[in-house]
């Protein structure tokens, strides 16, 4: 799903919350509930890791253009929440699939240039069993609904559900 779209669930969630703990983890809980329905946009990895540098700009930008329209609209028609408990529940709820970005980093750059570093980070940190474990939950979500979209029915899945989330934004 897209981070704007989990982003927008943190917006939400900080409407009703005035606890910057209580917002965190509640947008984390958010991104795993909203990432149980099927948003079609799974194979969108491996298309950007295709031609990286052009499609990762282009996918980012056109999220954060989303993020930044969201945010705007929910300023000037809705009921803006403190910023603080904003600011932690946006981060919890796009938080696991920054972890799970860090970990592709980690496993493409770290692991396969310096495979010595990666012995040493685990014996130190337990860094990878984290991501292991972090990666295997995330899955676990993606798939609890078993049912496959195509890119193009993914996508209108994840405006309608946008377009909901911003109506509730501005209609608290």
């Amino acid at each position: 799903m897209f981070l704007s779209t989990h982003a927008l669930a943190g917006i939400i969630i900080s409407q009703h919350f005035t606890n910057v703990p209580v917002a965190l983890g509640l947008g984390v809980l958010s991104h795993y509930i909203l990432d149980m329905i099927p948003h079609g946009d799974e194979r969108l990895g491996a298309w950007v890791k295709e031609k990286f540098i052009r499609r990762f700009a282009l996918t980012f930008l056109t999220d954060l253009g989303f993020l930044a329209l969201f945010v705007y609209t929910v300023h000037v028609t809705g009921d803006w929440p403190l910023p603080n408990v904003a600011l932690a529940a946006i981060v919890g709820a796009v938080l696991p699939d920054l972890i799970w970005a860090v970990y592709d980093a980690y496993r493409v750059l770290l692991i396969k240039h310096f495979p010595r570093a990666t012995k040493i980070i685990q014996d130190v940190t337990r860094l990878e069993s984290f991501f292991n474990h972090h990666e295997r939950l995330h899955r676990w979500f993606h798939a609890y609904i078993e049912k496959r979209l195509t890119f193009k029915v993914g996508l209108a899945v994840q405006v309608i559900l946008a377009g909901g989330l911003l109506y509730l934004s501005v209609h608290p």
